[in-house]
């Protein structure tokens, strides 16, 4: 199991379409395990890091004296200038949670990493082939 953060898991996601066009329609040995933590772990994922994303707006509005939410007139939410920082915070709070990524590589692994590319290497790391150990 590795962890990985929403933006790697927003590259491997991004790699992998980039990957399918690539390929145009021929099956490799990857995509049924891209496919697989595609549909089952990245919507869970997408979906808990966009209730962060709410929690963190509606937490820190501004409310008035009757605990209604504040509103700019085109309808965003109103902030103090505290709730403003403190909506930031929990933003980059977010960003930086860690995710567990169950890891499906394939038995050909070996085979796999000749022909991906060093992007490709860099973002299915962790989810679809090893983590990439970095030399020093």
């Amino acid at each position: 199991m590795s962890k990985k953060t929403v933006t790697q898991v927003v590259a491997f996601v991004n790699a992998a379409a980039r990957y399918r066009d690539g390929h145009d329609g021929e099956e490799t040995s990857l995509d049924g395990h891209i496919r697989n933590i595609e549909k089952k772990q990245v919507p869970a994922i997408y979906e808990d890091y966009n209730d962060a994303l709410s929690d963190a707006r509606r937490d820190n509005a501004a409310c008035g004296p009757t605990g209604v939410i504040l509103r700019e007139p085109n309808g965003d939410y109103s902030y103090t200038h505290a709730g403003e920082k403190k909506k930031e915070l929990d933003i980059r709070a977010a960003n930086k949670k860690l995710y567990d990524i169950q890891e499906r590589i394939p038995v050909n692994v070996d085979a796999v990493m000749d022909y991906l590319t060093s992007e490709e290497k860099i973002a299915f790391a962790g989810f679809v082939i090893p983590e990439i150990e970095e030399e020093d």
